[in-house]
């Protein structure tokens, strides 16, 4: 990251599926400025309902703003 590079800190909890019907649930939980209080955000929420059956399923993830992150498309039955 260069000196005119800014970043933010993606927190994200994925439950893991439970079974072959049950696909599992990634959920945004926030964008932070820092590394540390997404860290901190994940902490206390490890005690919370749902949120404590999967206290190890947290990541933290850094975005460079203003760039794109996915340029490639994607593949869609449809198409």
């Amino acid at each position: 990251m260069n000196s005119t590079e800014s970043s933010v800190f993606l927190l994200w909890h994925s439950r893991p599926a439970t079974s072959d019907t049950d696909p599992g649930n990634d959920k945004l939980i926030g964008v932070f400025a820092t590394e540390k209080r997404a860290a901190e955000v994940a902490t206390q929420l490890r005690s919370a309902p749902g949120f404590r059956s999967f206290p190890d399923s947290f990541t933290i993830d850094p975005y460079t703003v203003d760039k794109v992150n996915w340029e490639d498309g994607f593949v869609w039955d449809d198409e």
